[in-house]
């Protein structure tokens, strides 16, 4: 299956089986399992983060038209809420269905699955990177400008860290709440959900690719050339 422009991001499988994946061309395709194309739903400008699938089934995504949209499973555009700028970052949905996602104007937002804006809170610099959502829902969230934040629910910044330069990948979580992100510092660095840094792991290059967690609690992130094995280094 092709599409009109460059893929930038990492598709989305449904329940049912189908996959979502956003293009340059301004397209998020639904695709079945044998390459079919579904549907397509246009923006006015590229996607560069991944669809999130929704609780009700539907997807989130953001776009370079400067908007955030709520696309049911039948490919229609059920609601979309504008911001200041490119919407690079791929949403986190937390376990009441509320969409959480930042865009490059600084701004980090709720909108409820109906489509409206909850609250938004403008960070220390523009925001393309995934949030991770902890297990008392705490919201975790890098910026550019080199902050890492937790957010309450309700978009209250309880606490931030200034760690050099920017944020440049997703951040993952592991059992005990650890909070892992790569640099464009060339390293992996690791917080705990109290703010404080727990380690830092120097790498070859600049890592902008997102950091996964495995079941055994090893993690695993590419980072310059090479790829990467890291176990608990406290």
């Amino acid at each position: 299956f092709t599409t009109d422009g460059p893929i930038f991001s990492s598709p989305l499988i449904g329940e049912n089986g189908t996959i979502y994946i956003g293009s340059g061309d301004g397209r998020l395709y639904a695709v079945s399992s044998e390459g079919e194309e579904l549907w397509s739903v246009e923006t006015e400008g590229g996607i560069y983060g991944s669809p999130t699938l929704m609780l009700d089934g539907g997807i989130c995504v953001g776009s370079r038209d400067k908007n955030i949209y709520g696309i049911t499973e039948e490919g229609e555009i059920a609601w979309t809420i504008e911001t200041g700028a490119w919407v690079d970052a791929t949403a986190a949905v937390g376990e009441d269905g509320t969409v959480y996602i930042g865009s490059r104007d600084t701004f980090f937002c709720a909108v409820s699955p109906e489509g409206d804006l909850l609250w938004k809170t403008e960070l220390a610099g523009d925001v393309f990177c995934s949030a991770a959502i902890g297990n008392d829902g705490t919201l975790y969230v890098g910026s550019i400008g080199g902050y890492l934040y937790a957010l309450s629910s309700d978009g209250e910044i309880l606490w931030d860290v200034i760690i050099g330069q920017g944020i440049g990948s997703s951040l993952a979580l592991d059992a005990d709440g650890t909070i892992y992100f790569g640099r464009r510092e060339d390293n992996l660095t690791a917080f705990r959900s109290d703010g404080t840094k727990k380690f830092e792991v120097k790498t070859s290059g600049d890592v902008y690719s997102s950091p996964i967690v495995a079941p055994n609690g090893v993690i695993y992130m590419g980072g310059g050339s090479s790829l990467y094995a890291i176990g608990d280094e406290e």
